[in-house]
């Protein structure tokens, strides 16, 4: 997956294309004779997990999501959703199970999204709940710790999946407020109308959600490290789509200040220009499978959108420049 063509050709010369093919049968059968479906193996689930993220791009998203329903379900019987300090488990075991149970919620969000399902449908959260993964290298993590304790005011193996989760925290804080407020399930989506007394309250959480990923994460970041260079990035984009979400076209009235609506464009661009830049950079390469994945399909639609209907916008030129090489990557 994190092989392009040229490099599958190069090194084992076989297409990309026929090698996946080859090994997700393969897995699918390993796990087959694991009778995955009934497990509660830990180690199966994780190779689940993994085979998840592999053919994401690969399958359709409705068998995807249905896939990812089987593996939270396995999750459930094994009791991830409860935290393992409350289970009596090892602080390695109880590290291990969190990690695995958000990356597979994480996954059930964006694979819900793009069956047209709200994204954040099933977060909830009490006293026992499966707290977020811990901000600590991998060398630290053993069999034998007593402890966990989270690294600060440093950079760590786990950066981008811990940044993600803190970008997760918010928004199932925010569904929380969206519940207090009393809306629906299907309200909970970003993109509903809201008045702008909701849409000043957003934006300072917003704001607040940016500085806490500075102070946390992003000013100690080396952009001459791939990693740490990619996490940049995602926190921009991430920070952009939230932008985007708050401002979201669906929420308009028919009467609409030219300034919302240069708003929504510049953020709607710079998302295209964020996300192909992750494809493109040669730093970045072995992480560009992660981003079609990500693809913010309402901004894009939006630009397309707008350039139909004023196809001699100032930078259009530009922005067709950003759809096409988007296309060809």
């Amino acid at each position: 997956m994190s092989l392009n063509e040229q490099e599958c050709q190069s090194r084992f010369n076989v297409p990309q294309k026929r090698l996946l093919s080859k090994y997700t049968r393969a897995t699918e059968r390993a796990l087959s004779r694991a009778r995955f479906l009934g497990t509660t193996n830990i180690t199966v689930l994780q190779a689940m997990v993994l085979h998840l993220l592999a053919v994401r791009d690969v399958y359709e998203p409705r068998a995807l999501y249905g896939l990812t329903g089987v593996a939270l379900r396995a999750a459930h019987v094994m009791g991830l959703d409860r935290d393992g300090s409350f289970l009596g488990l090892s602080p390695f075991k109880t590290e291990l199970r969190r990690r695995i149970w958000w990356q597979l919620k994480m996954h059930d969000s964006r694979t819900a999204e793009l069956c047209g399902l709200a994204k954040f449908r099933d977060f909830d959260f009490g006293a026992e709940s499966t707290k977020w993964p811990t901000n600590i290298d991998d060398d630290q993590l053993q069999p034998s710790m007593t402890t966990l304790t989270a690294v600060k005011n440093k950079v760590t193996d786990v950066i981008f999946v811990a940044f993600r989760c803190e970008m997760m925290a918010f928004a199932v804080s925010r569904i929380a407020k969206f519940r207090e407020e009393g809306l629906k399930a299907a309200q909970w989506n970003l993109d509903e109308k809201r008045d702008d007394h909701s849409k000043g309250e957003m934006e300072i959480a917003v704001k607040e959600l940016q500085d806490r990923l500075e102070m946390k994460y992003l000013r100690y970041c080396d952009p001459s490290q791939p990693l740490h260079l990619l996490t940049m990035l995602v926190g921009r984009y991430g920070m952009n789509v939230v932008t985007f979400l708050t401002h979201h076209p669906r929420s308009w009235t028919n009467k609409v200040s030219d300034s919302e609506r240069q708003l929504v464009w510049d953020v709607s661009v710079k998302l295209l220009e964020q996300h192909n830049m992750v494809q493109s950079n040669d730093v970045l390469r072995r992480f560009s499978w992660h981003t079609p994945y990500f693809r913010q399909w309402h901004a894009f639609i939006h630009v397309l959108d707008t350039l139909r209907t004023d196809p001699f916008k100032a930078d259009a030129h530009k922005t067709w420049e950003l759809i096409i090489s988007s296309y060809g990557m």
